[in-house]
């Protein structure tokens, strides 16, 4: 299960890659920056299990900064 977690979570940020395709200076920095945070959120799942949690939390809200920014294209993410 907790493989199955951490693929979900590397496919999640790969997705966040077409924001950063799409978007330009600092909002595509905050696509890209989603996307790494995602990948080691799941990187953190095996390697750091206490506290995997904590970098999940700030994937979380940059993510859904990200998000806010291009609400009208990218708010089924928020789901």
């Amino acid at each position: 299960m907790k493989i199955l977690f951490a693929v979900f979570l590397v496919v999640h940020g790969l997705i966040h890659l077409m924001g950063t395709a799409k978007a330009f200076g600092v909002v595509g920095i905050l696509w890209l920056l989603a996307a790494a945070l995602l990948v080691v959120t799941a990187i953190a799942l095996f390697t750091w299990p206490q506290w995997w949690w904590a970098v999940g939390a700030g994937a979380i809200v940059v993510s859904q900064a990200a998000i806010v920014t291009s609400w009208s294209d990218a708010r089924y993410g928020t789901i």
